[in-house]
């Protein structure tokens, strides 16, 4: 669960009925978002561990223009065998045995149906570049003293980390004040 960014990794974990051996390395197709020309955007997570047991662990790095309110894959079929479509041979996920011969069945829930990954986990995929949505004061309007404190509260469109120290530049008449960075109201407003 959570929001990430360019450049993050989001682990996605696959739950099978029975332990699974992985030969090869499969990956996940998902969808990440619709891009600035309206074209959906495919994303891949790929295999990283988790073979002899029941969950295997693939991993994603979102990428520039992935955008998501609920990570899910693409289909049913978006469990893939490796990625190379003329590897001799390929990979396979085979129920664990002395001996793996059985084949598992690699079809997921449909998406956003009970059991699919954006049905389990809040995963908030945005590449968009933070940006201002609003300014605003719990203060009454009304006129001020000098030595007054005004706070004001700076939202933006998603969590922010701040270095530094940044401030607003006031048009107060002749002379411009500044309004001087304080501390986190949430993650995604100063104040």
């Amino acid at each position: 669960d959570g929001v990430y960014a360019p450049g993050d990794a989001v682990q996605i974990l696959v739950k099978f009925s029975e332990p699974v051996v992985v030969d090869g390395v499969p990956f996940l197709v998902l969808d990440g978002g619709v891009d600035a020309d309206g074209d959906v955007t495919e994303a891949t997570a790929t295999f990283l561990s988790g073979s002899g047991s029941t969950d295997l662990v693939f991993e994603y790095t979102v990428g520039e223009g992935h955008t998501s309110f609920g990570l899910d894959y693409v289909d049913v079929q978006s469990l893939n065998l490796d990625q190379c479509e003329n590897c001799s041979p390929r990979g396979n996920i085979k129920f664990a045995s002395a001996n793996p011969t059985i084949e598992a069945k690699l079809l997921l829930p449909p998406p956003t149906s009970p059991g699919s990954l954006s049905a389990t986990s809040n995963i908030v995929i945005d590449s968009k570049i933070p940006h201002i949505v609003s300014l605003t004061s719990s203060q009454s309007p009304g006129n001020y003293a000098t030595g007054d404190v005004i706070s004001i509260l700076v939202a933006f469109s998603v969590q922010v980390v701040v270095t530094g120290t940044p401030y607003i530049l006031l048009e107060t008449g002749a002379v411009d004040r500044r309004a001087n960075y304080v501390g986190m109201n949430d993650s995604a407003t100063l104040e």
